[in-house]
């Protein structure tokens, strides 16, 4: 298989590979789950991550690794939409060729990159199915921005919810001074 290039940032992206490995040898590259665990893990191990994409420093909390029968009633394009947000218009052109694979998938999500830039060596027991989602546009590679003159700091004029409660408070305190000093103008004419 080609190598599949991951640019930095990418985020929203899911990847689903078939493994075509024997039930036992699948099964052997899951993590342990833990016994107390209310549902057993579908991650696969450290070095079961190097092998099947052949890289280093996968976060492997956004792999998984599952036989397809796991989603019997549900179906795996089903679960790719619904599960992992993947609009139905991205997965529509595959919908019939996942709803047919069997035996183990792993599925790839953007966050196992940590936001680095890598390329995917899959190992011949992997084939691609499908990419999904959204591939991030790298912003780090941009110049800086033009900062207007009125961007920079203190340029303005202060207009935020303090500043208009304030000013508020003050027209209202006036208002009032005026009102009471009519008043008692009124009240002295009355007894003068």
């Amino acid at each position: 298989m080609k190598d599949i290039l991951i640019p930095k940032s990418e985020r929203g992206a899911v990847r689903v590979f078939a493994v075509n490995l024997p039930v036992a040898d699948a099964k052997s590259l899951i993590a342990q789950t833990d016994p107390l665990a209310l549902q057993p893990t579908s991650r696969p191990t450290d070095a079961a991550a190097r092998q099947l994409l052949g890289v280093d420093d996968l976060d492997t909390t956004a792999l998984e690794l599952f036989p397809v029968r796991d989603l019997e009633g549900v179906g795996l394009a089903d679960y790719v939409m619904d599960g992992l947000g993947v609009p139905t218009k991205d997965v529509a052109e595959d919908r019939q060729k996942l709803d047919a694979l069997d035996g183990y998938v792993l599925i790839v999500l953007s966050k196992a990159f940590r936001g680095e830039a890598m390329t995917l060596q899959p190992a011949s027991t992997l084939t691609l199915i499908g990419s999904y989602g959204e591939t991030a546009v790298d912003w780090s590679s941009r110049p800086d921005p033009a900062i207007s003159d009125s961007a920079k700091p203190f340029s303005g004029t202060a207009s935020g919810p303090r500043f208009r409660r304030a000013r508020a408070t003050r027209v209202g305190g006036v208002i009032v001074a005026v009102v009471l000093a009519l008043f008692a103008l009124i009240v002295l004419w009355i007894v003068l």
